[in-house]
């Protein structure tokens, strides 16, 4: 019977061990994806800006366009 509880207690031990190994590294891939989401939000929010800028240099132009037009008729 002795042997039949040490065998266990090596398990429990060995589960630990496992459970404990899983956690660290889980945590650590959850930190890593954490930082790849912030870093990828802040690229979207640079392309906003962007972006924004191209719209509105395109509406101003577009304006220009119109007055263009208007001056010609």
């Amino acid at each position: 019977m002795q042997k039949d509880k040490s065998k266990l207690e090596i398990k429990d031990v060995a589960s630990i061990e496992i459970i404990k190994e899983t956690e660290s590294t889980a945590y650590a891939d959850f930190d890593v994806a954490k930082e790849k989401i912030s870093n990828l939000k802040k690229e979207a929010a640079e392309t906003a800006e962007g972006l924004a800028s191209i719209n509105s240099t395109i509406k101003e132009y577009l304006a220009r366009v119109e007055k263009l037009k208007k001056l010609e008729l």
